[in-house]
């Protein structure tokens, strides 16, 4: 049930909510055994039955003027899914617009720097990059790089709203992938490889952007990202980056 538990906290239920339904999901019907097997008090189940109804993945029936409750389809949790995905994209719309209408002009020779240090912040600096304006990343990834420490399941989460954005990537790797790889994470297998042996050693991954520049560092025990905002940096990376990707 842990692959249940993580798609129901996805999707937004609370912890309650998540409990009540994996009971019933075990086959738990009664308020009376999802209190013994949950210790959660009864009106607070009572309460979360409510929630999952309104969610739709709970049924409540009245026979005999006896409230009895029962699982609803389990296809409804891809509904709650579809209809999430709608939300955030209309969201996102939303936030476009206050952006563009509250962006100050920009100015050519101004620098920002700023730091990501918890997992969280680098992976959200990373999809902030899927928003760039040239819809075309440039990176420099070394063999052992943040993707692969990280695993499957957010590289896959980045490839699909890169794929959503219509965004591509120019990539410049230390070690050509398999073409597995390539295939389910380069679209028109944009990849290159860079001098073998390499001229320096790096472990950084380097995004090269709009007028930004992300790099990237592997560690999972002390993850860290700079982003660097300059157009002066970011047109020096993509000069160089393009003498070496068109040799």
């Amino acid at each position: 049930m842990k692959n249940l538990k993580l798609v129901l906290s996805e999707l937004g239920l609370s912890p309650t909510e998540q409990e009540v339904y994996i009971a019933m999901q075990s086959g738990l019907s009664k308020v009376s055994d999802i209190q013994k097997n949950t210790a959660i008090k009864r009106p607070t189940i009572y309460y979360a039955l409510k929630q999952l109804e309104h969610l739709g993945l709970v049924v409540k029936k009245n026979i005999n003027q006896v409230n009895r409750y029962s699982l609803g389809p389990i296809d409804q949790l891809q509904n709650l899914l579809d209809r999430k995905r709608e939300n955030l994209d209309s969201v996102s719309e939303k936030i476009t617009e206050i952006v563009n209408a509250t962006k100050a002009p920009e100015n050519v020779h101004s620098v920002s720097v700023t730091h990501f240090e918890t997992l969280e912040s680098v992976k959200q600096a990373i999809m902030y990059s899927l928003y760039c304006k040239e819809k075309t990343i440039r990176t420099i990834v070394p063999t052992k790089n943040f993707f692969r420490n990280i695993g499957d399941s957010f590289s896959g989460k980045y490839v699909l709203q890169k794929k959503k954005n219509g965004v591509t990537t120019k990539a410049l790797w230390q070690q050509i992938p398999t073409q597995d790889f390539l295939k389910a994470y380069y679209d028109k297998l944009r990849v290159q490889q860079l001098p073998d042996p390499p001229p320096f050693r790096f472990e950084t991954t380097t995004f090269i952007y709009d007028n930004k520049v992300l790099y990237i560092y592997p560690s999972m025990k002390k993850p860290h990202a700079i982003l660097i905002e300059s157009f002066e940096q970011a047109n020096l990376m993509k000069s160089l980056f393009e003498s070496i990707y068109n040799k």
